[in-house]
């Protein structure tokens, strides 16, 4: 239809000619992007437990007269991967050549990190580090930034080497001369007994072979305290981490007079964490132990001593032992769970909630009786997020080994609480050390122990994860005082 205006025509369409209009719309797919870097170093964690176990599993990884169930087998791999040293086997009368080997590999890549080990290998065959490989190796070793990731990999997996190289050799000379049990054995048996400890020693595993000559732990040593200084060096180095020994190395300053030290505030928490610990539980250590005849009440006093450090250090992370702790007493177990709770430093062999953390909430602790609203120490201020999330952390390991006790307590009865809760500690800990229960306790059991020592290995990265990717808001609400006390 055609109707004239003024200057225009206007064409009006006829309701023959109108058409409707389809538009179609199409739902946008939801793209996937695949597991987070904190999932990835997860589930490579959980790869390498049943791949090993699986190997382990195998009848050529087992003594001819030995037939181990895949539970028993999956929970030495679990023990292996986390460097927690908790044996429901004694590994020397259990497994071959081949099963200790494969023990050995899972616990030296377990206490250098899967992502750190296989970065490792990418760059030896001369490829490069993909971005998501490097977001990964940040994860797993705490590192700040992504600058240099690559060099670092490379300096972690080096100086790792050479520390186990170093305390093999030592290893080989003290057991060849030091030890007449080791006497009838041949020079390649010496090699990989001196190789086998000193992998488990620096990566504070506990896992040890000393039974072929009827030695529980380490025993046979206890009267040889050459050997027990080169286990406690070890296990101190692999405690402290590459961070720390890495800043020792790099801040060195030589005065024109004098040698000083320049140290990053954390270097300088973990040391004094360190020191602090290793001789206040020497003491513990020694006077609950000073009369006991079972542990080291019939020894000199040097021997005494000793061991009373050994047992200090070990306590923390380690899972070595010169005495029986189901013969220790109370006071002592109350005191090695301490330790064991605290464990190492962060980045890290070592487990527990962390020396910096337990440091961080004393100083907190101590700033507030003396009524202070900030905390400083070497003048340098710790920041209230620090502080806050240190105690969110020990709340929340300390809840789920709670957790951990009620369950195992409640499946095994006839078993004495003090003796679960030292091992429970011990396995969430990723300590090793044990009162010799972990073989007695029923199979659902031996399964939450599995699961206390994967969560334990990671739950200290899981946790620092969600606290520093943590978002505040932009407001604020109201204040209101509650009393407490």
């Amino acid at each position: 239809m055609e109707r004239q205006s003024k200057n225009r025509v206007l064409l009006t369409p006829r309701n023959s000619e109108i058409s409707s209009i389809n538009f179609k719309i199409k739902k946008r797919k939801s793209v996937f992007r695949g597991p987070s870097s904190l999932m990835l170093v997860v589930y490579g964690f959980l790869f390498l437990i049943f791949l090993g176990a699986f190997l382990l599993f195998l009848p050529i990884s087992q003594l001819s007269d030995i037939n181990v169930s895949f539970v028993d087998a999956l929970f030495t791999s679990t023990s292996a991967v986390t460097v927690t040293g908790l044996v429901v086997l004694d590994t020397g009368s259990t497994w071959s050549f081949f099963g200790e080997l494969i023990i050995v590999m899972l616990i030296f890549i377990g206490g250098l990190g899967i992502t750190t080990s296989a970065a490792f290998l990418i760059l030896i065959m001369g490829q490069k580090v993909g971005f998501q490989n490097l977001l990964l190796i940040r994860e797993e070793i705490r590192s700040q930034g992504l600058s240099d990731l690559s060099s670092l990999v490379l300096n972690v997996v080096f100086l790792t080497l050479i520390f186990q190289i170093i305390g093999s050799i030592v290893f080989f000379f003290c057991f060849s001369f030091m030890v007449k049990e080791f006497d009838e054995f041949s020079i390649g048996h010496m090699i990989w007994l001196s190789v086998f400890h000193s992998v488990s020693a620096f990566n504070n595993a506990g896992f040890e072979t000393l039974s072929i000559v009827g030695s529980e732990s380490l025993t046979l040593f206890k009267y040889k305290p050459i050997i027990l200084t080169v286990f406690s060096i070890l296990i101190i180095i692999g405690g402290l981490g590459y961070f720390v020994l890495s800043d020792l190395v790099h801040h060195r300053r030589v005065g024109k007079f004098k040698f000083r030290l320049k140290l990053f505030l954390e270097t300088k928490l973990i040391l004094l964490g360190y020191l602090i610990l290793i001789f206040l539980g020497f003491l513990l250590v020694f006077s609950g132990e000073f009369l006991n005849p079972k542990t080291i009440g019939n020894m000199d006093l040097n021997n005494k001593i000793v061991n009373s450090f050994f047992g200090s250090i070990t306590s923390r992370s380690a899972g070595f032992s010169t005495f029986n702790y189901a013969e220790a007493s109370g006071f002592t177990l109350l005191v090695t769970e301490i330790l064991m709770f605290i464990g190492g430093a962060p980045a890290s062999v070592a487990g527990g909630v962390k020396i910096t953390t337990f440091v961080v909430l004393a100083l907190a602790v101590i700033s507030f009786l003396k009524g202070k609203r900030t905390v400083t120490i070497w003048k340098k201020q710790i920041s209230q997020e620090t502080i806050n999330h240190s105690i969110v952390i020990i709340i929340i390991l300390g809840l789920m080994i709670l957790i951990y006790i009620f369950f195992i307590t409640l499946l095994n009865n006839e078993i004495q609480f003090d003796k679960i809760v030292f091992d429970v500690i011990s396995a969430f800990t990723t300590t090793g050390l044990s009162t010799g229960i972990t073989s007695e306790v029923s199979v659902l059991s031996k399964y939450l122990l599995i699961s206390a020592m994967f969560l334990g290995r990671l739950s200290s990265l899981v946790l620092v994860f969600l606290l520093t990717n943590s978002r505040d808001s932009n407001y604020s609400l109201s204040e209101e005082k509650i009393r407490i006390g």
